[in-house]
């Protein structure tokens, strides 16, 4: 009875989570009972496990143009981003003795986990520059560059919002985070051969419908998270960039730079790869498709609502995102209102499930301060969508 009554309900959040790929769910299946030893561990079962992993990491390194020595495992999103920055940060602490009036510089529109970093920075005695964003929710540029100065030691910037879709400009970031390293004055450690600053960005929302080569991007440290892209929960990945040394999240006795401690979740960490392997191979298929029913909402509710509110620029945005505001509007019990009628839909991040006011689209200072996430998936149909519009007509029009 519970499945039939999910069967006829219609899920629009898929940038809060993803259903697992059926060819995932077959790759991780002989992990969780057959194929359960310990990945740590130096016997034969134990070894050929390891060697699984490490194939799991090699394909995950070729997907990111990375080397799989560069590529770490972590339980998600919100770990990679902590250990990323943290790991950064204490790193520089422990070796120069102190982080105070050291700078870091951090978009305005960045996912909450980023977004702790302010506190944490501004605790240490650091400096701390938010970078604004455009009407359009795209970071401005020209702030960027006029914020980098010697005492930059980190710059993280969220390649796709997953509230109103915005793809950032991360290569022309990285480009101005070059220019200011080669310039020979910015912050250094002795006997570390990287040049700071370090150039984080949350790939999360963007690898399932754009490219992500770490070279190109110009970026040191990348999150992804397993759930965002048809893997399963629980599992993300942090590139780090060779040369580039970040103290461990957790205790161990070990205390190694760039080691995540712990038993490795192979079943996650399998399934991960290959939700990674599948999004690499086949974003080029579907993500055209997703686009078209994307730009068939927004006409569609461009047509029903006069007074409609499109938050976040309609060509350099997700292809699965719409984010939309209706000026006065009370958008968390709207979107009660559609949850009665079937429909699921978001107003923020799930990762910031209190409130009703969001960061995100105050900072694109257009006078609204919520709205309404549409987050299409490879399986949503234009039949879906009209019924959505449907609802949505049903409810703000009824008098």
């Amino acid at each position: 009875m519970e499945e039939d009554k999910a069967q006829e309900r219609l899920y629009f959040d898929f940038s809060a989570s993803t259903p697992v790929d059926q060819r995932v769910e077959m790759a991780m299946e002989p992990y969780w009972r057959r194929r359960y030893a310990n990945a740590l561990s130096n016997h034969s079962e134990g070894v050929s496990v390891r060697k699984d992993i490490q194939e799991a990491t090699l394909e995950v390194a070729r997907a990111l143009g990375a080397e799989s020595r560069e590529i770490h495992w972590t339980s998600g999103g919100t770990e990679s981003n902590t250990w990323a920055l943290r790991g950064v940060i204490e790193f520089i602490e422990q070796h120069n003795g102190s982080v105070e009036g050291l700078h870091v510089i951090v978009g305005a529109i960045e996912h909450v986990s980023v977004g702790g970093l302010l506190h944490y920075a501004t605790q240490k005695g650091m400096e701390v520059s938010v970078v604004s964003v455009t009407l359009e929710g795209i970071i401005d540029m020209a702030e960027v560059e006029k914020a980098l100065r010697p005492e930059t030691v980190l710059v993280t910037v969220l390649y796709a919002s997953n509230e109103i879709g915005t793809v950032q400009p991360i290569s022309l970031i990285g480009e101005l985070i070059r220019a200011h390293r080669e310039k020979g004055d910015s912050f250094s450690l002795p006997n570390l051969d990287f040049k700071f600053p370090a150039f984080h960005s949350d790939a999360s929302q963007a690898f399932l419908y754009l490219p992500v080569e770490v070279n190109t991007l110009g970026l040191d440290l990348l999150t992804l998270d397993g759930h965002k892209m048809y893997g399963p929960k629980g599992v993300g990945v942090l590139y780090i960039r060779e040369g580039l040394l970040l103290t461990p999240l957790f205790f161990s006795m070990e205390g190694k730079e760039n080691a995540r401690y712990g038993t490795p979740p192979t079943p996650l960490i399998i399934g991960c790869a290959k939700a990674i392997e599948i999004a690499e191979r086949e974003r080029e298929m579907y993500t055209p498709d997703v686009e078209h029913l994307r730009d068939y909402c927004i006409r569609r509710l461009e047509e029903e609502f006069e007074e409609i509110v499109i938050n976040g620029s309609k060509t350099k945005r997700l292809a699965n995102n719409i984010s939309f505001s209706f000026p006065g509007q009370n958008h968390e019990f709207l979107a009660v209102l559609l949850d009665e009628r079937g429909i699921a839909v978001s107003t923020k991040s799930a990762c910031k499930s209190f409130g009703t006011v969001s960061h995100v689209v105050k900072a694109l200072k257009g006078g609204n301060e919520s709205a309404i996430r549409i987050s299409l998936g490879k399986e949503t149909s234009k039949k879906d969508v009209d019924a959505l519009i449907g609802a949505l007509v049903s409810v703000l029009k009824k008098s």
